[in-house]
């Protein structure tokens, strides 16, 4: 059961969405707002949110957030980037084969497929607050050497709002390339998110797509994934969270037809009261199909990490494959960690394996690397980022890893306290 919605709250998405305008998109939020008010906001006696509650950390109002200029933090050499500041599209780039625009809820504009599939309040709560969508079209055998790059700032403008954006990318057959999100408070002030991102990938299409999620340390920050995949596709999705108060983040994947392959990683760092709880869903729906997941996660201090991943293979998708990991590192004693890998399977011809450790640094590799003259702080942040490394690894593109696992170093500290057997 959830959480009834806060009168205040329903007051607030109203005004929110007084002033729509008649189109497709404007009528999917009013029908998410009837939703939202049937449902409420999630809460643990959900059994997909039992180990997190978002309702003391929203904010007081649901107002949306000021437009506002920002420069990006994550700077890639000759990529394609696409700044969204607030929640508002600020600047987009021309790119041969790659269609670009924004839908806003108070303009018209043709309509575009999109998923509108909720399990509980936190995505009707999303849909209900949409400032814009990015529609990304990519046309067929499209393939770019550069990575495209969608910033999501939020400034001090957004501070005490709530603010939401979907990004909707179709992905047309045998097209090929890169997508990397980066979501960024610039300053330490309280806001909240609710984002999603919807790929749509065609017969033959690849895609790799990297989620980075960083310095948003206050407020409920929710983000969503969903791809559908058609026959012959392929999906690399990696998502990394570092510094983020609360965040949620909802993974749903449909391996649709035959050979269709995706990979859904990820990693989280969290230290301090940090909190990150990761729920993901990779339905096999047809014969044939593929999928691989490894999901990483390192606590310290008091954080609390959580990872649900379920894997359903339906009637009669024979031969299926799937594995999936959770592997878990604990660098302190208050720290937590809660893994709970799940199968459904309901064919006979299938290969399908799944699993989940927690564990602490070793003293023998600690021992080992301290008696060739390595400092015992040295050695543990050695052995960590090795440990995240693995994952990091998995996104499988030559400029990305090494930015990413230089970008975590730079920015997260291991300490040596947690370690095993002491």
């Amino acid at each position: 059961m959830n959480e009834v919605l806060a009168q205040q709250y329903s007051a607030d998405l109203e005004a929110r969405q007084a002033n729509l305008g008649q189109n497709h998109l404007s009528q999917m939020m009013r029908d998410s707002l009837t939703q939202l008010k049937s449902h409420g906001l999630p809460g643990k006696k959900l059994e997909h949110w039992k180990y997190t509650s978002i309702n003391s950390e929203m904010p007081e109002q649901l107002a949306a957030p000021q437009a506002d200029q920002a420069s990006p933090t994550f700077e890639i050499k000759d990529a394609h980037q696409i700044l969204i500041v607030n929640g508002f599209l600020t600047t987009m780039p021309e790119i041969p084969g790659v269609h670009i625009r924004k839908m806003n809820p108070h303009e018209s504009h043709d309509s575009i497929p999109m998923i509108q599939e909720e399990r509980d309040g936190a995505g009707w709560l999303h849909w209900s607050t949409l400032q814009e969508v990015l529609a990304i079209q990519i046309e067929k055998n499209v393939m770019l050497e550069n990575p495209i790059v969608i910033h999501h700032l939020f400034t001090k403008k957004a501070s005490k709002c709530l603010s939401s954006h979907r990004v909707v990318i179709h992905a047309a057959d045998l097209c090929d390339l890169s997508i990397l999100e980066v979501t960024t408070g610039l300053d330490a002030h309280e806001l909240s998110t609710f984002n999603a991102t919807e790929l749509h990938l065609s017969t033959g299409a690849r895609i790799r797509h990297i989620q980075l999620t960083s310095e948003l340390k206050e407020g409920v920050h929710y983000s969503a994934l969903k791809a559908e995949l058609a026959r012959d596709s392929y999906l690399n999705s990696f998502a990394l969270t570092a510094h983020a108060k609360l965040h949620r983040r909802d993974i749903k994947v449909n391996l649709n037809d035959e050979n269709a392959t995706a990979h859904v990683n990820g990693l989280f760092t969290l230290k301090d009261h940090e909190h990150c709880d990761t729920d993901s869903i990779i339905n096999h729906n047809a014969a044939h199909t593929f999928s691989e997941q490894l999901y990483k996660g390192v606590v310290a201090d008091h954080s609390h990490g959580i990872f649900t991943g379920k894997i359903v293979v339906h009637r009669d998708a024979q031969k299926v494959d799937s594995q999936q990991l959770s592997r878990n590192l604990i660098l302190t004693k208050s720290a937590h960690i809660d893994a709970r890998p799940q199968l459904e399977v309901y064919a006979d011809d299938v290969k399908c394996s799944h699993g989940a450790t927690i564990g602490q640094l070793s003293v023998d590799e600690l021992f080992y690397l301290e008696s060739r003259g390595i400092e015992r702080s040295e050695a543990a942040r050695i052995l960590a980022h090795a440990f995240v490394q693995e994952a990091i690894d998995k996104v499988g593109h030559s400029t990305l890893v090494p930015l990413l696992s230089d970008w975590l170093s730079s920015r997260y500290e291991i300490t040596t306290t947690g370690v095993a057997n002491e």
